[in-house]
């Protein structure tokens, strides 16, 4: 297995891509919000799928760093209860590392509004590999320090699905693993 590191943070598998045009149907001619984008960290993998895409952040510092670093990005000040953008505007919305951070009710309708009729709405996660020791180990003195800060894996995301307009939830996996030292 391999990593590979961002900005001092992991990246995503190459898979993500095809996820994004799969089941998101990004492609060209189609347009995706990058909400809570941050400073472009998954940017990127939605720019290979050949669709525009509108970075949502509410940070100006980090909406500055996104816009230097990929020109070809509408950059917009904003966040998942407030969106600068017109009704049926978008044909998806991708939250990477955000969406645990806005999880409301008010988030999720301010998202339908956006989006088309049929439009998709993607959260993508990394995940600490607790199938490698060492990192599970980690993971027990990391999670007694973080407080109440929201966090993917409490699942308190979860509550707010089933939602009205959105279909089922469906969770796929893409392994992006850790090397373990092996001892020889």
């Amino acid at each position: 297995m391999r990593t590979a590191t961002f900005l001092g943070r992991p990246d995503y598998p190459a898979e993500i891509a095809d996820w994004l045009r799969e089941v998101l149907e990004l492609q060209p001619g189609k347009t995706v919000i990058d909400l809570g984008a941050g400073t472009g960290k998954f940017t990127p993998r939605l720019l290979e799928t050949g669709a525009n895409v509108i970075a949502v952040e509410p940070v100006a510092q980090m909406l500055e760093k996104l816009a230097a670093a990929f020109p070809q990005v509408k950059t917009l000040a904003g966040t998942a209860e407030s969106l600068p953008l017109p009704d049926e505007s978008v044909d998806a919305v991708v939250c990477a590392q955000s969406f645990h951070w806005f999880a409301t009710r008010q988030a999720l309708a301010e998202i339908q509004r956006v989006l088309k009729p049929g439009g998709k709405l993607g959260l993508v996660w990394n995940m600490r590999d607790v199938r490698v020791g060492w990192v599970r180990k980690l993971n027990q003195i990391v999670d007694r320090h973080e407080g109440d800060a929201p966090r993917f894996y409490t699942g308190e995301w979860r509550r707010l699905f089933p939602y009205p307009g959105f279909a089922s939830y469906r969770s796929r996996c893409l392994c992006w693993g850790i090397a373990e030292r092996r001892r020889m």
